[in-house]
């Protein structure tokens, strides 16, 4: 396809969720190819995504403002867009999506999420059919998503493909462990009771109370002031804050270095679609164990590369089971990496994101 067909319209970092990072390894593989235009917010982080403030909406209108500029410059056949999860970011989507239908653009778009939580709003519903189906090919993350996608009223194409993560390579050949040890559990993402951080604390509590050494090493930002306060003030409260190390945010060669001395991941949310975290970890040969969440149950089969669980004591019988047998984490690390190798690496991803596009 010519170059000049297609405008990819993406969100990059700040803030580090899987749609912005994807969004760049997008544009590092195909920017010479395809017309790109590409938004960032420096300042930007978690704490102020998604909020009724009057700087992101100024931001939406900024946004459809330079899109239609570079549509009218462009003149694509087809555009390239993600669908935000948040009510507020779908609208100002929904606005390009609709101006598209009528120009007579063919719109191709992704989610990132497992569903759009502002549908049990009868209002926001309405606003949501009259857009999603001006759409003309969606791609998602797993099939579980696809079903919900479909259930509430899109009519289209749908094609689901996994993300991906670029792993420096050093870390892709780091050898698993020879022994059974356990000791360094990560949590990895934002920091948030919807991400379950409340549960990684409980899990905690659990584990300590039968003796056993550990420590939760924790890479992420804060979701707000507030529950830093919260958490900070119960942990001090209940004498276990040093059970946790919190890092911050890492990037890049730091934060590689950091994960490749955990040994399990611990990923308890209640809301996710195809988490970056548990591929990054996966890739290194650390083994998840994860609610039962969006395209989760597609990454992770028990025994095999991680474990599913339904509640916290289930996640602390199969880390003593872990413990406990020989050779079964050698076992989930080794698949760990096999599965990361071939179904999510940016090579394989890229060439089904083409493939979508030029359909």
């Amino acid at each position: 396809m010519a170059r000049s067909q297609i405008l990819f319209i993406l969100r990059m970092p700040p803030p580090y969720g899987g749609g912005e990072i994807v969004s760049e390894l997008i544009y590092q593989n195909l920017r010479n190819k395809y017309n790109f235009l590409i938004f960032k917010r420096k300042a930007h982080n978690k704490a102020k995504q998604s909020k009724a403030s009057l700087q992101n909406v100024l931001y939406g209108l900024f946004y459809i403002y330079k899109v239609i500029l570079y549509i009218s410059i462009y003149k694509p056949k087809k555009i390239f867009i993600g669908l935000p999860k948040s009510f507020l970011g779908f609208v100002r989507n929904a606005i390009i999506i609709n101006l598209c239908y009528i120009l007579k653009i063919k719109v191709l778009a992704e989610f990132h999420g497992m569903s759009f939580p502002f549908l049990n709003n009868n209002f926001k519903k309405y606003i949501y059919k009259k857009s999603i189906n001006n759409i003309y090919n969606l791609r998602v993350l797993g099939n579980n998503i696809k079903d919900e996608i479909i259930k509430h009223g899109y009519k289209n194409e749908i094609c689901v493909i996994d993300n991906a993560v670029k792993i420096p390579f050093k870390y892709l050949n780091k050898r698993s462990p020879n022994n059974t040890r356990t000791n360094n559990l990560l949590y990895f993402g934002a920091i948030s009771e919807l991400k379950g951080f409340l549960r990684i604390i409980e899990f905690a509590e659990l584990l300590y109370r039968k003796g056993i050494s550990f420590k939760i090493i924790v890479i992420g930002e804060w979701i707000s002031n507030y529950f830093y306060e919260k958490v900070n003030c119960y942990l001090i409260s209940k004498g276990i804050s040093h059970l946790f190390d919190f890092k911050g945010m890492l990037f890049g060669e730091e934060k590689f270095k950091v994960i490749s001395l955990c040994h399990i991941n611990l990923h308890f949310t209640y809301f996710d679609g195809q988490p970056l975290t548990i591929i990054e970890t996966m890739a290194l040969g650390i083994p998840t164990i994860s609610t039962k969440i969006g395209a989760i149950p597609e990454m992770i089969t028990n025994y095999l590369n991680g474990f599913l669980i339904d509640n916290i004591e289930q996640a602390i019988q199969y880390y003593l089971e872990i413990n406990e047998t020989k050779n079964l984490y050698n076992k989930l690390s080794n698949s760990c990496k096999e599965i990361y190798l071939k179904r999510f690496r940016p090579i394989i991803f890229v060439k089904k994101i083409e493939e979508f596009i030029n359909k």
